[in-house]
């Protein structure tokens, strides 16, 4: 369906026109990716690093343990 609608595009369009949308559309896919990972780090960072404190605290107060 795709190639379809191109094609029908081309015919009233130069193939010149074209030159630079795959480039331009992985761009914005690997925007869309930071974003979301950036939005992923934030909202999880400090459950994360609650969770290795706690793991930290309870090593330093286990019998032989910490430093």
């Amino acid at each position: 369906m795709v190639e379809y609608v191109k094609s029908l595009y081309g015919l009233y369009v130069d193939e010149d026109q074209f030159e630079g949308q795959g480039l331009v559309e992985y761009a914005l896919i690997l925007v869309l990716i930071s974003v979301v990972a950036i939005a992923v780090m934030a909202t999880l960072g400090g459950k994360v690093k609650g969770v290795f404190k706690t793991v930290s605290d309870t090593m330093n107060t286990a019998p032989g343990g910490g430093s």
